[in-house]
C-alpha cells in the first residue's frame, strides 16, 4: 500500500508535497496520511479490503483504530480497493450512499455500510450519475463481470464540498481496475450554528444595547401592561399575555431581521453579500447526527417517523423515569418560604441572566427581560406570583427543547449523546427565586452546585476523617455511587 503525492508540474502542486504532516503505515492492508489543506487538515486513509467476509470484521477494526487516533476536528478521506458490494438502497442507508450505484450487495458491503454509518461517512462513487463505463471501477473481460469495489469515503463535513468522483480509463497499468478520481473543493470552513424553526421570526435584539431603543422598547410594553386587567387570572392567559406583549413588543422595537428573500425582493443589485453568505450557509458540512438510529431492542430504524420516536422514547425516560418513588418532604415552617415573591427578588435574579443564553420556548431572550423597566418587572413579579400561589406553572415552562450533542462512539446508539435542554427564560427566574428561598434550608454538609462549597470541601472533610480513623486503628467503610445521567431526578429508594 501506498499514498503518492505528486509534486506536480503546475504552481500549486509543489505546495501541496510540502503540507504532508504525516505518514504512518499500519499495516499490509492500510496506510495513514496526515496532510494540511487550506485551512482544514486531512486525515487520507489507503485502505485494501480482504476478498473473505470473514476477515472483513478485523480489517475495520484496524481502519477504526486509524480513525481513533486521527487529530480531533479532522476532515477523513478514504481511499481504496475495499472489496466489497455496497448496492444503491438510498432509502435505508440514507446519507452512507446515492442512488447511483450498481444494485448489488454483499456481506462485506453490509459491513462496510454499518461502520461508515456509525462514523457518519459518504461514498461518494454513488452520489453522482455516470454512464458504465465512468462508474464500474473493476472489469473480467473472460468473465463479462463488473463491479464497483474502489471506492472514495468522505467524512459528512466534507460531503458537500465533492463536486464529481467518477471512473477515468485509459490509464490502468496492468489491472483489472480503473483509475477512480474525485474532486473535491475545499473551502474556508465556517461556524456551525444551531438550526431554528422556519416560522420563528428573528429579531434583531442586538439593538437593546442602544439607550433610545430601550426606551421605546419599555415605552410600548407599558401600553400593554395597561391594557391588562387589574385581577389576577389563570396563569395561562396571564403568560399568554406577558410572552405575547414581550415578543410584539422586541418585534416593534428593534426590528426583524432581513431574511434571504426579503433582501432580494427589495433590491437586488445590493444584495449580492446576503447572496453569497446564504450559498456558503447551505454548502457547508455540518457534524449531524446518524439519520439512522438503534432502537431499544438492537434494531436499525431508517425512516424519520421511526427515528424520531426512538428520540422521543430514550429522553423520555432518561428525564421523565417512571421508577423513581415520590418522597414527601417535610413541610418548612419559614414564613419567608411562605411570602409574596417581591420584585427586588425578581430583579436581582434577572440582573444575573447572561445575555448570550439561547431562548426556549416563546423566544424570550435574556436581553429582553434585562431591558425591563419598573413597569416590565412589576409584570414578571406579577407572573411569577400567579404560579406561585395557584401552584401550577404554564405549559411552556414545562416544555424543553431537547438538542442532543454526540459524544463518543457510535453515531446510531442513542446513549452516546449528552442531551442539552433549552428552557423558557421566565420559567428559570422563577426557579432561581425559589432556589434562592430554599438555600437556607439546605444542610451545611451537602455541596452540590453551591456557591463557596465544592469538592474540595469534602475532600477536605473526607481527609479529616480518615486521619481519624487511622490514628484510632478503626475500619473505614465508603461508598461512591456515581449516577451516569442523573438529570433532576435521583432514584433515593435505590440509595
Amino acid at each position: 500500500m501506498a499514498v503518492v503525492v505528486n509534486p506536480g508540474l503546475d504552481r500549486s502542486a509543489p505546495r501541496l508535497s510540502r503540507q504532508v504532516l504525516e505518514f504512518f503505515p499500519v499495516n499490509e492492508r492500510v496506510v495513514s496520511l496526515h496532510l494540511l489543506a487550506r485551512d482544514r487538515c486531512l486525515t487520507v486513509v489507503s485502505a485494501y479490503g480482504p476478498n473473505s467476509s470473514v476477515e472483513y470484521p478485523t480489517f475495520l477494526e484496524t481502519l477504526r483504530g486509524v480513525l481513533e487516533f486521527a487529530p480531533t476536528g479532522d476532515s477523513i478521506v478514504l481511499l481504496g480497493d475495499f472489496n466489497a458490494h455496497v448496492g444503491n438502497d438510498s432509502n435505508t442507508w440514507r446519507g452512507m450512499i446515492g442512488r447511483n450505484g450498481p444494485p448489488h450487495l454483499n456481506l462485506s458491503g453490509v459491513l462496510l455500510l454499518d461502520f461508515c454509518a456509525s462514523h457518519s461517512f459518504s461514498k461518494t462513487n454513488t452520489m453522482f450519475k455516470h454512464k458504465g463505463s465512468h462508474q464500474y471501477t473493476w472489469y473480467q473481460d473472460t468473465l463479462g463481470q463488473r463491479s464497483m469495489i474502489d471506492l472514495v469515503v468522505v467524512s459528512s463535513d466534507l460531503q458537500p464540498h465533492v463536486l464529481d468522483t467518477r471512473v477515468k480509463r485509459g490509464v490502468e497499468l496492468s489491472t483489472d481496475h480503473h483509475l477512480v478520481v474525485s474532486w473535491i473543493r475545499l473551502q474556508k470552513r465556517m461556524l456551525d450554528r444551531l438550526g431554528r424553526p422556519k416560522h420563528i421570526v428573528r429579531v434583531c435584539w442586538e439593538c437593546l444595547a442602544d439607550p433610545s431603543v430601550r426606551g421605546v422598547f419599555n415605552s410600548h410594553l407599558r401600553e400593554s401592561f395597561n391594557q391588562i386587567p387589574r385581577e389576577v387570572g389563570d396563569i395561562e392567559s396571564e403568560w399568554t399575555m406577558f410572552s405575547s406583549s414581550i415578543v410584539d413588543t422586541a418585534i416593534r422595537s428593534c426590528g426583524r431581521k432581513e431574511e434571504f428573500g426579503e433582501a432580494i425582493d427589495k433590491d437586488y443589485r445590493t444584495a449580492s453579500g446576503k447572496f453569497w453568505q446564504t450559498v456558503r450557509h447551505l454548502r457547508r458540512g455540518k457534524q449531524l447526527s446518524a439519520n439512522t438510529v438503534y432502537s431499544e431492542g438492537g434494531e436499525l430504524l431508517a425512516s424519520t417517523g421511526d427515528t424520531v420516536g426512538r428520540w422521543k422514547e430514550h429522553f423520555g425516560n432518561l428525564i421523565n423515569p417512571t421508577d423513581t418513588p415520590f418522597i414527601e418532604e417535610p413541610e418548612a415552617e419559614d414564613s419567608e418560604i411562605d411570602s409574596f415573591i417581591t420584585q427586588a427578588e425578581v430583579t436581582e435574579v434577572v440582573q444575573q441572566l447572561l445575555s448570550e443564553k439561547a431562548p426556549g420556548v416563546g423566544e424570550i431572550r435574556p436581553g429582553y427581560l434585562k431591558t425591563l423597566d419598573v413597569v416590565g418587572l412589576s409584570w414578571l413579579t406579577r407572573l411569577c406570583n400567579t404560579a406561585w400561589w395557584s401552584g401550577t406553572v404554564p405549559l411552556d415552562w414545562a416544555t424543553g427543547v431537547v438538542v442532543p450533542l454526540f459524544k463518543k462512539e457510535d453515531r446510531r446508539v442513542c446513549s452516546n449523546y449528552r442531551g442539552i435542554i433549552l428552557l423558557s427564560l421566565p420559567r428559570k427566574v422563577y426557579s432561581r427565586v425559589l432556589e434562592r428561598r430554599v438555600e437556607p434550608q439546605i444542610l451545611e454538609e451537602k455541596c452540590g452546585f453551591r456557591p463557596g462549597h465544592g469538592t474540595l470541601d469534602q475532600l477536605y472533610t473526607l481527609h479529616r476523617v480518615l486521619e481519624g480513623t487511622w490514628e484510632f486503628a478503626q475500619p473505614v467503610h465508603m461508598c461512591f455511587v456515581d449516577l451516569q445521567k442523573a438529570f433532576d431526578h435521583v432514584p433515593h429508594g435505590i440509595l
